[in-house]
């Protein structure tokens, strides 16, 4: 973040819904203050997750209720006013 206000550049962060929580609020509160993007890269990197459900229709189901997850924790971080509303 320092990099890119020394430049004057915006940057898109794509988060993954575990990575939000109180520890790194302020990292995410300073992104949205300082003009950046923020996107929904799911709950976590589950690269076992073709391997877990070989059903098309099972994955679709697990990646949009991660998907949904995800979103809810961007949303909130950006409606949270410190560490501790997480």
């Amino acid at each position: 973040l320092d990099a890119l206000q020394d430049r004057g550049m915006h940057a898109s962060f794509f988060l993954t819904g575990w990575s939000i929580k109180s520890t790194t609020y302020p990292h995410v509160r300073r992104a949205l203050a300082e003009g950046h993007a923020l996107g929904n890269h799911g709950w976590r990197h589950d690269t076992d997750m073709a391997q877990r459900f070989a059903d098309p229709e099972k994955q679709e189901a697990y990646m949009a209720a991660e998907l949904e997850l995800t979103q809810m924790r961007v949303d909130f971080a950006m409606l949270a006013e410190s560490p501790e509303d997480f």
